[in-house]
């Protein structure tokens, strides 16, 4: 087993966390009412395509309509279960963090993004002037080692000179 000589590197927390900040430009309200539409949309075209299909005999287009409709109208039914897992996911991760369960519903994933990213920006430079506060104490420290050296040598000189008077 492996000894750390140092603590582990905190960076790619701070990367990982500025990552993050890409979610918060989606708009997550707006997914539901998009898939609503899509949904909509689909029946309405279902309803076009019969209509066409009485007047147009053709094969090609009865088969290929229906086909790719259909084809949509599972991805559609995907599409929503997929969002509706996810936001399961979502409200069981805001749970985790201790969030009550009252106020979970009303937390949107924007405005919790929107948290992570200010925190990750706020972690990062608190970081950063802890290290140069760190840099300039051992600075401090390595300067004020020889000057104590140099102030020995200068009161025995001070001390010579005054005896010699």
């Amino acid at each position: 087993m492996a000894k750390l000589s140092s603590p582990p590197r905190a960076e790619g927390l701070t990367c990982d966390l500025f990552v993050r900040h890409l979610p918060k430009q989606v708009d997550f309200s707006q997914l539901q009412a998009d898939l609503t539409n899509l949904e909509v949309s689909c029946k309405a075209a279902w309803d076009h395509v019969k209509v066409i299909a009485k007047r147009d005999s053709g094969p090609v287009f009865k088969s290929k309509a229906p086909a790719f409709l259909k084809e949509c109208a599972q991805r559609i039914i995907i599409l929503k279960a997929v969002h509706r897992r996810v936001r399961n996911r979502y409200h069981s991760f805001l749970l985790y963090f201790g969030y009550p369960s009252s106020s979970v519903r009303n937390m949107t994933v924007s405005k919790f993004f929107k948290l992570i990213s200010d925190f990750a920006l706020e972690y990062h430079t608190t970081r950063a002037q802890i290290l140069q506060q760190r840099e300039r104490q051992e600075r401090l420290q390595r300067e004020a080692v020889p000057r104590s050296s140099r102030g020995d040598r200068g009161d025995k000189r001070q001390k010579e000179s005054r005896l010699s008077e």
